[in-house]
Order: C-alpha cells, then structure tokens, then sequence
C-alpha cells in the first residue's frame, strides 16, 4: 500500500470511530438518558420564606423531590419550580404548601396528594397552595393575643374592686 492510500485509509477508520462513539452515546444518552428520572411542576406561594434552590420537597413525610428554581412572577407571587421523581403521581387536587422540620428547622415543600381524576404532568401547575407561616408574624399575633386576655383581665379586676 502506498503512503497516499494507508493515509486514505486511516481517516476512514477515525471517521468510522468517531461516528460509532456518536452512535454510542446517543443511544446511552439519547433523550431518555438524558432525564434524571423526574419531571417539574410548578407552584405559586404569596410568602416562600425560607424556602431555598435544593429545598426538599416531601409527600407523606418522605422526600420525593426537590426545588429546582425559585423566582417572581409578574404579580410578585413566587414561583417554585419543583422537580418530582418520575414514581410519584400527582392528581389535579394536590396541594402544596411550605412547611416546617421542627420550630426552627429548614423549610420545605409538603404535598398532600388529592383524589383528582386527572394528574398533573411535567411542565404543569399545582393550583393548590399554602404560603409559608413566618415566625415573626405568629409571634407578634401570640403576643398580641396575650395582651388583650390582660387588659380583659385588668378590666374586669379593676370593675370587681368598686
């Protein structure tokens, strides 16, 4: 074999290479092994206080997901993109909301499953949701509550002494 011909035939060997690695991860890697075995919806909290990019995202007390991104709407409401393993069904009465591990734990996302007819698939929306109860405001309405029984009290001690 002369040189040209040997050099012929060595780029169609890499040629024919390099095309069976592209056959090969494209058939490992094609557009089902590209998903990591979940899909995202999305849900809307007036307050997602607390709640972070990576947050756990629970239904019956064991995790089934994670927050994959948090943002603004145009109506300044958050938007919580949640990414679920492919295994959990959500129905179309599911209910989102921002939950508590312990007093002061990390924030979460609790699901309540429902007993819709339809689910909910990749890409829609859990129309369902309770916002995050902020620390400070039931401290301040607990205080505020404790106030008015002692002025109840003081009034009625102050009427019972004339």
């Amino acid at each position: 074999m002369n040189a040209a011909k040997r050099e012929l035939f060595e780029i169609w060997i890499g040629v024919a290479i390099i095309a069976g690695l592209i056959v090969l991860v494209t058939l490992v890697f094609g557009p089902a092994g590209f998903s990591d075995g979940r899909y995202e919806v999305t849900a809307r909290f007036n307050s997602a206080d607390g709640l972070s990019r990576g947050s756990l995202v629970e239904a019956a007390g064991v995790p089934v997901g994670n927050i994959a991104a948090l943002r603004l709407d145009k109506n300044f409401r958050a938007v919580a993109v949640l990414r679920i393993d492919d295994g959990v069904e959500l129905d179309s009465d599911t209910t989102a909301s921002v939950a508590t591990d312990g007093l002061f734990g990390d924030k979460f996302i609790q699901l309540e499953v429902g007993a819709g007819e339809t689910t909910i698939g990749d890409g829609q929306e859990i129309a369902f949701t309770e916002d995050s109860l902020i620390l400070d405001d039931l401290l301040e309405l607990i205080i505020s509550r404790a106030k008015q029984a002692r002025a109840g009290a003081d009034g009625a001690a102050t009427e019972s002494q004339q």
